[in-house]
């Protein structure tokens, strides 16, 4: 008898850490979906960068993940870039060292412990950049984007997307201005409405 009490103690324990380790190890645990947008520009120019942006199901920004941005030129030449997404969410990818032409661009967000994979494609375009319009940012506002009020930035020298979820492309229509700031260590930048008229900004 004492010894069956033994054996059966044993299975227990056994048993017990089997249902452990079946929490601990399963590769089949729950993950939650991610969403992933290419927030930049289907016509880019040499020298913008090309920006995504990852959020959960609720619109919530995705910190920290990794993202595989992958360019197939027309000839079929692969260029890949793996990034990391800010504390707004947001990644960025210069393209100054692709050709101009056309690109299918694939993001993809890797496998993690939190999020299910996912990815998207998309057509791009690379163009020489426009001489006019770089002028008319030297003459507005000085090749880093600073307006002439020396506070805030003209649109297409802020991020992808703001803190609060305003993209670079709905800032550039709505005549926004960029102004950056940190709360608590963490990027708070907001892009706000300018009027023009009144010299300030409506929040």
């Amino acid at each position: 008898m004492k010894y069956d009490r033994i054996i059966i103690s044993l299975l227990i324990v056994i048993v017990i850490m089997m249902v452990i380790g079946l929490f601990i190890f399963n590769p089949f645990v729950s993950k939650s979906d991610c969403n992933i947008q290419m927030v930049s520009s289907d016509a880019l120019n040499v020298g913008d960068q090309f920006s995504v942006f990852l959020s959960d199901v609720n619109g919530t920004p995705i910190a920290n993940a990794e993202v595989n941005i992958t360019f197939i030129s027309s000839n079929g030449a692969v260029t890949t870039r793996n990034v990391i997404t800010d504390s707004s969410g947001n990644a960025n990818v210069g393209i100054d060292d692709l050709p101009i032409g056309g690109y299918n661009v694939t993001c993809s967000v890797l496998k993690n412990d939190k999020y299910n994979e996912n990815s998207i494609t998309n057509h791009i375009s690379i163009n020489e950049m426009q001489k006019t319009t770089a002028s008319t940012n030297t003459q507005s506002g000085g090749s880093n984007g600073l307006s002439s009020d020396g506070y805030s930035y003209y649109p297409e020298y802020g991020p992808a997307v703001d803190s609060r979820g305003v993209t670079r492309q709905q800032a550039i229509a709505s005549n926004m201005h960029y102004i950056p700031q940190t709360i608590d260590g963490m990027d708070a930048g907001l892009y706000v409405r300018y009027d023009a008229n009144a010299g300030c900004y409506h929040t």
